[in-house]
């Protein structure tokens, strides 16, 4: 098998043994690492409610701005896939975190695919193999290898279907214009459309599309049908769910308030902020600068990745007819997401990556197979991906050492269960609904949003909050009992966090709380539930 130069049938097996190590890798400790985030039941719950009660909203904040009955925080697509996953195989944290890990491997194969469209079968497996030991962040507790798609693929978060929608419209873009079809333009457009519905930036899709049409028709006005036909399609994918906002659009204004700081889009100071914490969302701040300069992988990302976009860039707008309308077709999108990330985005979520690391893995992959091609620099290719595929391999050890080390979720949610009564109301971090979800269970963000101002313009004090709700069981974790001491700590100058204290107590010896039991953990620390008297 000639790795450097593979037959189609050669490619195929080689991509088919990267995915039996993704696979192989990504299960092991699945339900262990990263800690259960509190996106995950958060997003997990609307899906959930959909598949089993036929109603798209959220019962763990069921008392706010109507979340039980309609919820728009965010776009459904994904939280149906969760929620479908948590029907069939039973709610929990290794059963959601299958859905991100399948398209994951779909997005390994789609990187695959447009590769090998763009410039042949070398070009489609260099850049799978990239995307799978591109070890280009820091590693963290959350982000444990510092290889985007291996560590975003344990999460489950929307941020893994935006890339398969968004690579599978790159894909039928370039079919339409093979063939000319006005359906596989307006199929085009419906897939950017649907990778919006998984996260908003996804929409970045569509005008990428959208340019690389123009560019096509040589940045002719007059050859636009194709784009009217990509723009129907977006349009489509996204009524079902304008007519969902319509109905509820009071709810829907209450519900989405507290992101208007993220759309000013008229104040200049907006995207001059969001371009200058930019880097936060590659992990680079200051603390970590030591680590990441010792990592191969993120000078390639922050020498070579720019190095290879401008030259490409240069290369599509030269008169080499033949490779003009692929290069285009790749550079557009690879430059668009990560200038709208740094100048559009407040959130500097590290999740966001995962849609512009397969651009990203492409661009390096032509660069590296026209190079090898043309015989130019072999022992520094040779050399170059042998430094990055060590550091990646060291960041995939790294991240199993920790996941070994790491409590299940499920082995500390039993233990949870001996202590708190089935039958009962639970107040708590969403964090442990997927234990509990059993229980008639309210989450405590529930109570935050009732009760703060940023949330609603008629704040309650926590303990009206809490009397409305009226738990049998509070469960008192290691974040909130951090919260609850210091709030309790007289030298304490957070107002919030005695307002908390006060609350708390005061509601605990109202309803004459005992200690039901706790269970106590090297991971999650200590947990102590309460029993409440009605």
């Amino acid at each position: 098998m000639n790795l450097l130069n593979p037959s189609r049938r050669n490619a195929r097996w080689l991509i088919l043994l990267a995915l039996l190590a993704y696979w192989a890798i990504s299960l092991s400790g699945l339900d262990a690492l990263p800690t259960v985030r509190d996106d995950e039941p958060w997003q997990a719950a609307p899906g959930y409610s959909f598949w089993t009660r036929g109603v798209y909203g959220s019962e763990l904040f069921a008392d706010f701005a109507g979340m039980g009955q309609h919820y728009y925080l965010f776009q459904p697509t994904f939280s149906l896939l969760l929620g479908l996953a948590g029907r069939l195989w039973g709610l929990g944290l290794f059963q959601i975190r299958i859905v991100p890990l399948m398209l994951g491997a779909l997005t390994l194969c789609l990187t695959y695919r447009v590769g090998a469209r763009l410039h042949g079968d070398a070009m489609g497996v260099t850049a799978t193999c990239l995307l799978l030991l591109w070890r280009w962040g820091v590693s963290t507790p959350t982000l444990a290898s510092g290889i985007p798609l291996l560590d975003i693929s344990r999460i489950a978060r929307y941020d893994t279907l935006v890339p398969v929608w968004g690579l599978s419209a790159w894909l039928m873009l370039s079919h339409a214009q093979q063939h000319g079809q006005g359906r596989h333009f307006f199929l085009a457009g419906l897939f950017a459309g649907l990778a919006g519905m998984a996260h908003l930036y996804g929409l970045f899709w569509v005008p990428a599309l959208a340019i690389i049409l123009f560019a096509d028709s040589g940045w002719s006005l007059l050859k636009q049908r194709t784009i009217y036909a990509l723009a129907a399609g977006a349009v489509v994918a996204w009524v079902p769910w304008l007519l969902f906002i319509a109905a509820g659009w009071d709810d829907f204004v209450l519900q989405t308030s507290q992101y208007a700081n993220r759309f000013d889009l008229l104040s200049p100071s907006f995207y001059a902020r969001n371009l200058l914490y930019e880097t936060q969302r590659y992990g680079f701040g200051p603390t970590n600068l030591v680590s990441a300069a010792s990592q191969p992988g993120v000078w390639l990302l922050v020498l070579g990745l720019p190095a290879a976009l401008v030259w490409l860039s240069a290369l599509s707008l030269s008169k080499r007819a033949r490779a003009e309308r692929p290069l285009v077709a790749l550079v557009v999108p690879a430059w668009l997401f990560p200038l709208g990330f740094a100048v559009l985005l407040v959130q500097k979520t590290p999740g966001y990556l995962q849609s512009i690391a397969p651009l990203f893995a492409v661009v390096i992959a032509w660069v590296a197979v026209d190079l090898w091609q043309a015989r130019r620099r072999r022992g520094l290719l040779v050399a170059a991906a042998m430094l990055v595929a060590l550091d990646g391999g060291w960041g995939i050890l790294h991240q199993q050492q920790l996941a070994a080390d790491t409590t299940p979720y499920h082995t500390f949610m039993a233990e949870v269960r001996l202590v708190v009564p089935r039958s009962t109301r639970v107040v708590a971090l969403h964090q442990y609904w997927l234990g509990l979800f059993e229980n008639d269970f309210r989450s405590y963000s529930e109570v935050v949003f009732l009760s703060y101002r940023p949330f609603t313009a008629h704040p309650l004090a926590i303990e009206r909050v809490l009397e409305n709700i009226a738990p049998d069981v509070f469960i008192l974790d290691s974040i909130l009992g951090a919260r609850l001491a210091e709030g309790d700590d007289a030298a304490s100058q957070d107002a919030l966090a005695r307002e908390f204290a006060a609350n708390f107590h005061a509601f605990m010896d109202r309803h004459h709380a005992r200690e039901l039991g706790r269970v106590t953990d090297k991971t999650y620390g200590t947990l102590i539930a309460y029993a409440l008297s009605r």
